[in-house]
């Protein structure tokens, strides 16, 4: 088996027959990879659709549980696998056609541990849009080891970008943390510590849908708050995984610029997330706790961000709550 590709799925009805065809109708033969389709627990209609989908594909496995979250369901998939390689793509998304056989091929041929390609994002009927916008830097390089390349390219830690070696997960006894979001920020180091070579294919091959009621967008409150926590628990296996690292590792330093961009989501998150005083000040208390309080200078592409933030930070640093208040509402 060349390749296994993992589907999580979790009450995404709307979504999930568009990217099971997508990936079931390519150009590599079905007994060359798999796709482990693991349902965590849907409470809508996705697993009846799975099911009849899957009477179309001789290559399909699916594997109904109990919610696990997604870096359970991933867990379970990696257990599954039986490729070579393993992607893992999420259920709403979507890969272009007729390519896999060139991604497997290219991999195998250069005996990759890791292989990265680009990527496009649409809405949700499927049309292009500008939203994440970046190239992975392999600095004019054919191939490059992963701690060089996670340096260059800590910021973009979408696991769905990658094919990965099955290998590196089983053999370093490497899984995904449960129940968190983030949880590809905090997985990439600690994968590509291991990996000797990564090359790039410069195709789009994998679609992101922004959609409006996605994790990332969404507005709820106990969302958002559930969200800062798993930011702040990212942050502290960060540091517990940096410091078992010598200061002069490139996956160190590498980690060290992640905490920095962290530091910068959870200050400005704190700033305009919709939480009342009880609910920040439980905030402030966490964050004391894993050493991401007081707030670090913060870093912008524009000096003059980094100057207002920073003004802001150093009041907030002092009186988190009251000067929270005040600059929210200078800013109404």
């Amino acid at each position: 088996m060349k390749l296994s590709i993992i589907i999580p799925v979790y009450n995404v009805e709307k979504y999930i027959e568009r990217c099971i065809r997508s990936v079931a109708n390519q150009d590599l033969s079905k007994n060359e990879y798999e796709i482990i389709i693991v349902n965590d627990g849907s409470t809508d209609s996705s697993i009846d659709i799975i099911n009849k989908v899957s009477k179309e594909y001789s290559n399909i496995i699916i594997h109904n549980q109990e919610n696990t979250g997604l870096g359970g369901a991933r867990n379970k998939g990696i257990t599954l696998a039986k490729g070579t390689y393993v992607w893992f793509i999420d259920s709403d998304d979507f890969i272009e056609t007729n390519s896999i056989k060139d991604l497997v091929s290219k991999s195998l041929l250069n005996d990759v541990d890791v292989l990265s390609f680009d990527f496009g994002c649409t809405n949700e009927k499927g049309e292009s849009i500008k939203w994440i916008d970046f190239c992975l830097d392999f600095k004019e390089q054919p191939y490059l080891t992963g701690d060089t390349f996670y340096l260059a390219n800590y910021k973009h830690s979408y696991i769905w970008l990658y094919l990965f070696k099955r290998s590196l997960f089983i053999d370093n006894d490497i899984r995904f943390e449960e129940r968190i979001n983030m949880q590809d920020s905090e997985i990439m180091p600690r994968v590509m510590i291991h990996v000797k070579k990564i090359m790039h294919e410069s195709k789009i091959i994998y679609y992101y849908v922004n959609r409006e009621n996605s994790f990332i967008n969404n507005k709820n409150k106990e969302v958002r708050i559930r969200y800062y926590y798993s930011i702040i628990k990212v942050a502290h296996l960060l540091n517990v995984f940096k410091n078992t690292l010598p200061k002069s590792s490139l996956i160190y330093i590498g980690i060290n610029n992640k905490l920095s961009d962290i530091n910068r989501i959870l200050f400005l998150q704190f700033i305009y997330n919709d939480f009342d005083d009880s609910i920040l000040k439980q905030l402030i208390i966490k964050l004391k706790e894993n050493n991401l309080h007081p707030f670090r200078p913060i870093k912008d592409e524009k000096v003059h961000k980094s100057i207002l933030y920073n003004i802001i930070r150093f009041f907030i640093n002092k009186f988190p709550i009251n000067a929270r208040k005040l600059y929210l509402n200078i800013n109404r």
